[in-house]
């Protein structure tokens, strides 16, 4: 699996630029970011990507709406600031939204149970602010 560092998150044009170039198929962020971007894309944008990994923040309903609606599956990261954004993710077809599965709970899974269920996958996005 190959790993993009997008640009800063406040930078969509540019992300959005790698996303389609690089036909990344799962992107990280947080809500607010992703909602930012999502104002400034296009569908042709963002029509590689299978996967959203929102974490850091609650992923508000209208984002996963917005994301669901260009038939990209979100998934909802949990962590802790001590351990970092995202330490454990909800999988693809988790009964509700903050289902998250003990086969996740791993961090180490976390990229293994995304390639399982996307196993074209060739680049992974990952949009973090860095300070």
């Amino acid at each position: 699996m190959k790993t993009i560092i997008g640009l800063s998150t406040l930078r969509h044009k540019e992300n959005l630029q790698l996303i389609r170039k690089y036909e990344a198929t799962v992107l990280l962020s947080t809500d607010t970011f992703l909602a930012q971007m999502y104002k400034v894309a296009n569908s042709a944008d963002l029509a590689s990507l299978r996967y959203v990994v929102s974490g850091a923040e609650r992923l508000k309903p209208r984002t996963r709406e917005l994301y669901e609606s260009l038939n990209i599956t979100m998934l909802e990261g949990y962590g802790a600031t001590e351990a970092g954004p995202v330490i454990a993710v909800n999988v693809p077809g988790a009964p509700h939204e903050m289902a998250v599965s003990a086969a996740s709970c791993r961090i180490s899974n976390i990229a293994s149970n995304l390639m399982r269920a996307s196993p074209r996958a060739a680049y992974f996005m990952c949009v973090a602010l860095i300070s």
